[in-house]
């Protein structure tokens, strides 16, 4: 999924919608890529993630950093939350969520523009988890790694990962003039009070360096239990 054809599919988007400045370009793009953001936001607050991220609490992992070996063990217990943070993104954007079911598709453009959408979405969403919950990749990885291995499963195949619309290291970055539309998502994200808050929770504890404990689950974590008792 690359800047082009995301260019390209918003281009015949503008010219079908009587677009004619630059700067009304960019608002519409801008107010697009807003309305989905608030979607994604509003699925990650009320829908029940944690039954999508059962493979988060496996005891042993595949490492980023160790693609060959073995699962390995060791993971932290912020890992653990940013593993199922990052599944729930991944189910939006794949559109594998209970409230895209019975969503009416919009026409063939506007549908291939959201598709890119909820993958820079989700893309810089990640870049959010790595930079500012915990500094390790390994729960942002292993989410990728559980969706990549669902391919395939219950007639899931048309998916934007499965059918490599959207992927790990593909997606696309788009600039259009003065909107640099991956850094003003990345800036919404971090900002938006309801994800800010969920990543405080995570934030100045010791849970991005702390072990997981016999009883510990997540499911009490994310009903606002404090890591200092996990």
């Amino acid at each position: 999924m690359s800047a082009a054809n995301l260019g390209h599919v918003l281009a015949q988007w503008v010219i079908d919608a009587g677009i004619s400045t630059q700067e009304d370009y960019e608002a519409m793009v801008w107010n697009k890529t807003k309305e989905v953001m608030q979607e994604f936001v509003h699925y990650m607050e009320r829908e029940d993630i944690i039954l999508y991220a059962t493979a988060c609490g496996n005891a042993a992992w595949k490492h980023h950093k160790y693609l060959k070996d073995p699962p390995m063990y060791g993971q932290k217990v912020g890992d653990i939350i940013v593993c199922v943070l990052m599944v729930g993104a991944l189910y939006f954007m794949n559109g594998w969520t209970i409230a895209q079911m019975p969503r009416t598709p919009a026409d063939d453009n506007s549908e291939r523009i959201r598709d890119h959408l909820r993958c820079i979405i989700v893309h810089m969403f990640s870049e959010v988890l790595n930079a500012t919950v915990c500094k390790s990749e390994w729960g942002t990885f292993y989410a990728w790694h559980i969706m990549a291995e669902t391919a395939g499963i219950g007639g899931v195949s048309s998916a934007l990962i499965q059918n490599r619309t959207c992927a790990k290291e593909t997606f696309a970055h788009l600039k259009i003039k003065e909107l640099d539309l991956n850094k003003q998502v990345a800036a919404w994200l971090t900002q938006n009070p309801t994800l800010k808050s969920a990543i405080k929770k995570v934030q100045g504890t010791e849970a991005c360096g702390r072990q997981r404990k016999r009883g510990w689950t997540l499911d009490n974590f994310l009903r606002h239990e404090n890591t200092e008792d996990t």
